[in-house]
């Protein structure tokens, strides 16, 4: 059975965003203590709100970056990693060559 802590948040984000109005909302959740904690270790906010609040944040950059690039979907001619580095090393090479 894992240990809850409960936090009550108060969501107003319009204070959070470049003073950009957001309707808040109020609520109370149940949030496994170890996760918590965990995410406490990795992250600079200091306090339960800031920190879901950056979760939060951080969720749904990640999934419009997925749905961006389904929607952009692949092409043959992307370059692969090794010919990336090999071309960036021609460019550093001819950059520094005095001639």
């Amino acid at each position: 059975m894992h240990n809850f802590c409960q936090a009550s948040l108060f969501f107003d984000l319009s204070i959070h965003k470049n003073f950009i109005f957001y309707p808040s909302m109020k609520t109370t959740l149940d949030i496994p203590e170890y996760l918590f904690s965990r995410a406490t270790l990795h992250s600079k906010a200091r306090t339960k709100r800031a920190i879901v609040i950056q979760a939060m944040e951080d969720f749904i950059q990640r999934a419009e970056m997925k749905a961006l690039a389904r929607s952009l979907g692949d092409s043959e001619t992307f370059m692969t990693s090794a010919e990336l580095d090999n071309l960036r090393s021609q460019e550093t090479s001819l950059s520094h060559d005095p001639h």
